[in-house]
């Protein structure tokens, strides 16, 4: 696959962002099913997570998201077993 540079405004970040969020819950049926609801409504109420993420480079986003979703996980979990 070969490289191409894009330039991304603040919109086309935030819209980045949504789609990788998607992408990465469409990878973990646990998180997905909990949500209760589409990927993509979940992912527009997490304007303060972009934020953190954004100051990255967005090479490191996935694995940042993935973080994210771990952490949520977990705390799910948790809340679960009390």
């Amino acid at each position: 696959m070969n490289e191409r540079p894009v330039l991304l405004n603040e919109t086309g970040e935030w819209l980045l962002y949504r789609a990788m969020v998607c992408e990465a819950l469409d990878k973990n049926q646990h998180v997905k099913d909990v949500i209760e609801c589409d990927p993509w409504e979940f992912s527009s109420a997490l304007d303060m997570s972009f934020e953190e993420t954004r100051a990255m480079p967005i090479e490191k986003w996935q694995s940042k998201i993935a973080a994210d979703l771990q952490e949520m996980w977990d705390d799910l979990k948790k809340r679960i077993s009390h």
